[in-house]
């Protein structure tokens, strides 16, 4: 399970040992360090790993729920894994009596529409037994939603044949407002197999159905009837899964306004004598913002050329553009965007990318790097670069990767001089490439004079030919 840089993975090693690992791929790309093992943190400090386990154990959690994953051993369940937010797993094992008044796992269970003569749901043989046809609905008292949450709740019913139609509600204020997910026993419904409807002020009205073209009944026994609804989007997307674990029904509704702020969850029936409820899920959490570092100003998840050249364009670096401190682009958080800031952008993305020193002015094409421990050579400024320059100097572009090393729009003979000239072939320590001859500068600025003045000729003969 993948989350912004990182992947999450979880194993099964027989028994019921979990064996759960967590890597930064933008640090550690070939996975050496597993963050979740005691004493290791990421590497840059950038991001708080338990609150990243928790956001990928929580999307790992939707997609076995929501896919029936078989290959995820029943152990792994929302009372397992680790997740954001409040969770609330329900099971009704040994328990008996009226579900009404019950406290179960720390939460209450109110009947707030009881059936006929006040019958309640009652609690028997490790599930929970609909004992009446009548319209029922009990709550979760103790959860409600919070502003801006998230939510997915499930439960598994089985519509027998003296069942029309049960599932869960959700979105409840009061007995006129609510939203109701039902599966129904196509057989007594006129072929209607599921419905999601909302009772808004006394006005009752389906906002979807599904009847199964080729005439299919939900297989006999326990179906898994699951609402995963996105606070932000106002999405709420609907699962009927079937006993075997097989997808009968899954679509998206965007629905015309928000689920209400301290709403409530539950369960419900319709005419539904010997309805059979179990394993009631619910999680309610708040979205986490990705673990992106700072240089990485495109939200890719990596400092890269883009990154550097999105800095390039907000002005001239040289002469320094104002900037608030909180400007994304002013690293260094003073009062402009200037060469301090592409300084510190070379250092952070070096840095994440495993480097123990800053990736070097000239070096036009290793940005994208990832220190090689078997092969630090690869990092180095050498004739390529010296090449990417020409481009870039002849003008054709004023990136990073044609030789603008200084922010200030242009390819220019400071860049060669200043930048590049004095990082070529530089035995420099650390994981710079160190295994390169280095010539006598008197060579190499010959050789630098003799390039640029070449390119100077083409520049000045495609002058010419531009006025004939």
């Amino acid at each position: 399970m993948r989350y912004g840089r990182g992947v999450f993975a979880t194993f099964f090693f027989g028994g019921d040992q979990i064996q759960e690992e967590l890597y930064d791929h933008y640090t550690d790309p070939h996975e050496f360090h597993n963050l979740l093992f005691p004493g290791n943190s990421s590497p840059a400090g950038d991001f708080d790993v338990n609150a990243v386990r928790n956001v990928l154990g929580t999307e790992l959690y939707r997609w076995v729920l929501k896919t029936s994953d078989v290959a995820i051993p029943d152990r792994y369940t929302l009372d397992a894994i680790p997740t954001l937010g409040t969770k609330y797993v329900e099971t009704f094992d040994d328990e008996s009596g009226i579900l009404n008044g019950q406290t179960l796992n720390g939460n209450t269970w109110n009947t707030v529409l009881p059936g006929d003569g006040n019958s309640d749901f009652i609690l028997i043989n490790d599930e929970l037994l609909a004992s009446t046809g009548a319209h029922m609905q009990s709550l979760v008292d103790n959860m409600t939603l919070a502003n801006g949450e998230n939510f997915v709740v499930s439960v598994k019913a089985d519509v027998n044949n003296n069942a029309s139609d049960a599932g869960l509600v959700f979105g409840y204020t009061d007995p006129n407002n609510y939203l109701e997910l039902l599966i129904q026993d196509g057989r007594l419904t006129g072929g209607q197999d599921m419905r999601l409807i909302q009772r808004s002020n006394n006005t009752v009205q389906d906002l979807l159905t599904f009847d199964a073209v080729d005439n299919r009944d939900i297989e006999t026994g326990k179906s898994t009837i699951i609402a995963d609804y996105t606070a932000g989007d106002e999405l709420l997307e609907i699962i009927i899964a079937d006993p075997l674990g097989v997808n009968f029904f899954r679509d998206i509704v965007q629905l015309a306004q928000p689920i209400p702020v301290g709403s409530r969850f539950g369960i419900t029936t319709h005419n539904s004598i010997g309805t059979i409820f179990d394993e009631f899920n619910l999680l309610a959490y708040q979205t986490t913002p990705l673990p992106l570092p700072d240089c990485d100003f495109d939200r890719d998840l990596s400092c890269g050329l883009s990154d550097i050249n999105l800095m390039f364009a907000q002005g001239d670096l040289v002469t320094g553009v104002a900037a608030d401190p909180n400007n994304r682009f002013n690293l260094d958080s003073d009062n402009d965007i200037d060469e301090a800031d592409i300084s510190e952008w070379l250092s952070q993305s070096a840095t994440g990318r495993g480097y123990s020193s800053p990736f070097l002015r000239g070096d036009t094409n290793n940005l994208e790097s990832r220190f090689d421990p078997s092969d630090p050579s690869t990092r180095t400024v050498d004739i390529t670069d010296f090449t990417n320059f020409l481009t870039g100097f002849t003008g054709t572009g004023s990136a990073w990767e044609v030789g603008n090393f200084n922010g200030d729009g242009d390819v220019d003979l400071t860049d060669f001089a200043k930048h590049f000239l004095a990082n070529f072939a530089q035995p420099y320590g650390g994981d710079y490439g160190t295994n390169q001859a280095v010539p006598e500068p008197s060579t190499l600025l010959l050789l630098g004079l003799g390039c640029l003045s070449i390119a100077y000729r083409r520049v000045r003969r495609s002058h010419v030919h531009s006025r004939q």
